[in-house]
């Protein structure tokens, strides 16, 4: 299956920096979508959510997602990507 197949993903993302989270769930940056990529866990790892990084203040202010870490505690994860054209912060995702 192609990457970020059903979501509003494009195909074409380029997936960068990868992590582990809680119960195998696989969290991508998509650079070229500016969007974090959430997978489900186990074996099948299937695409569950698409989050878009995009400011909506901002739509045309690209950010390129290139890294991603997680932080695991009493079962959930907390995320940070790493943008290359935000060098103030990194994004922080806490996902349902």
């Amino acid at each position: 299956a192609a990457f970020g197949a059903g979501l509003d993903v494009d195909v074409r993302a380029d997936p960068a920096g990868l992590a582990v989270g809680h119960d195998d769930a696989l969290y991508v940056a998509a650079n070229l979508a500016d969007t974090l990529v959430v997978t489900t866990g186990g074996k099948k790892q299937k695409a569950r959510d698409a989050i878009s990084l995009t400011d909506p203040k901002r739509p045309d202010h690209r950010l390129f997602p290139y890294d991603v870490a997680v932080v695991r505690a009493k079962r959930r994860d907390t995320v940070f990507v790493s943008c290359w054209n935000r060098s103030d912060r990194p994004h922080r995702i806490e996902p349902g």
